[in-house]
């Protein structure tokens, strides 16, 4: 259903059918909604008798049910309130995942840092909690970062600018970043890196590539003053 998938496309599906009175299950078939029924569920060798029921509360469309008539017969009330259950139960479903895409959205911004879409101090440690405890063994690094001369930058060129150098710098942290490595925006202009794989010179990969992603961004950009940042790594092998 189109409210369901929130968008609207130009293909209906079957997603459920009843026939002679058998439950035939879900067979999830798609096909062009300009028709009432795919091709297969049609019996175009004799007259049919169609009753359509929309699916629909509270403003929502989940699309619509049809059943099949001999000639003579009339849809029973049993019909109609079976449709009435169905409607109910699909937009229980709908509000359900709408809370779950709203309940996520607000966990995002609650450990997501607005200004460069890093994580956040929650947010990092949200992350770092499940595998902790699994780094036994390991050689990880933490790479603290902080940029250079951002109140210079504020009192030249504006606050505006102090937040673009930000943004900048983080852009370049997610530049360098590798799949497993974990980026967070501490506060003001301080940044933390942590790689829980750093036995084969991971952290100084890392280090390169984000000089050499700093650079590319700070030429492409091309503004009066120049993002830099100085870097601090420590590297450890977990214990229990």
């Amino acid at each position: 259903p189109d409210a369901l998938m929130q968008e609207n496309s130009d293909k209906a599906t079957l997603v459920h059918a009843i026939r002679d009175h058998q439950d035939c299950g879900a067979p999830m078939i798609t096909f062009d909604k300009r028709y009432l029924l795919p091709a297969m569920a049609e019996q175009r060798d004799e007259p049919q008798m169609l009753f359509m029921k929309l699916l629909h509360q509270r403003g929502h469309n989940f699309g619509y049910s049809l059943s099949r008539y001999v000639p003579g017969e009339t849809p029973s009330r049993i019909f109609v309130q079976v449709n009435a259950l169905l409607s109910i139960a699909l937009e229980n479903i709908y509000r359900r995942t709408e809370l779950i895409r709203l309940y996520e959205e607000r966990r995002m911004s609650s450990v997501t840092d607005l200004l460069t879409g890093l994580l956040n101090r929650r947010g990092f440690m949200e992350r770092l909690e499940p595998i902790w405890h699994n780094l036994a063994g390991a050689t990880v690094a933490f790479i603290s970062i902080d940029m250079d001369r951002l109140k210079h930058i504020n009192d030249n060129f504006g606050h505006a600018a102090g937040d673009f150098a930000i943004r900048l710098l983080a852009r370049a942290i997610k530049a360098a970043l590798p799949g497993d490595g974990i980026g967070a925006r501490i506060g003001g202009d301080e940044f933390l890196v942590f790689l829980p794989s750093a036995a084969g010179g991971e952290a100084d990969a890392f280090l390169s590539s984000f000089d050499a992603a700093l650079q590319r961004l700070n030429a492409e950009e091309n503004r009066s003053f120049t993002v830099s940042a100085s870097a601090g790594c420590t590297t450890r092998q977990m214990t229990e």
